[in-house]
């Protein structure tokens, strides 16, 4: 999704199960090292360096919580 779309790439548990389903399933050894973590509020920033892919990354997640489930997450590579 683009910075400036407004509609969720995911929308709910199913959708999130299947999409991150189909990426372990193709990388099975993709594993998430976290950096860091910041929280600000009823946000959360995580610092976190991606293996087992192609190359790995650093991103970083961004999550909206509300009490104490996530109701938005946004990822910034």
């Amino acid at each position: 999704m683009a910075l400036n779309e407004t509609e969720p790439a995911m929308n709910g548990r199913e959708e999130i199960r299947k999409r991150y389903g189909k990426m372990f399933s193709e990388n099975p050894e993709n594993r998430s090292t976290l950096m860091g973590r910041m929280v600000q509020g009823n946000y959360v920033f995580d610092h976190e360096w991606i293996t087992g892919r192609e190359e790995p990354f650093k991103i970083m997640a961004i999550y909206e919580v509300k009490e104490g489930l996530i109701q938005r997450c946004w990822f910034i590579r």
